[in-house]
């Protein structure tokens, strides 16, 4: 008799890394209220912090950078 392992399809929202946990783009959509296309725009227009690459198309952002990129905007903005 074989035994078939069956890997989840669907990937962790947070990767805990001590206090700073990496966060798919789902969750960084999910936190700002952007769209997919929102994000793939500013992603590719510079406007938005670099991912890192874990694999080939998994990409990740650190907790910290997301909330910098945050309060540098809301310093841009005079908040």
């Amino acid at each position: 008799m074989t035994t078939t392992l069956r890997l989840s399809a669907v990937e962790p929202k947070a990767v805990q890394l001590g206090d700073d946990p990496l966060w798919d783009a789902a969750k960084v959509r999910a936190y700002l209220s952007w769209s997919e296309r929102s994000l793939r725009r500013a992603m590719s227009c510079g406007r938005f912090p670099k991912a890192i690459r874990l694999t080939g198309r998994a990409l990740r952002w650190r907790r910290s950078t997301i909330m910098e990129w945050i309060s540098e905007r809301e310093r841009e903005s005079g908040h």
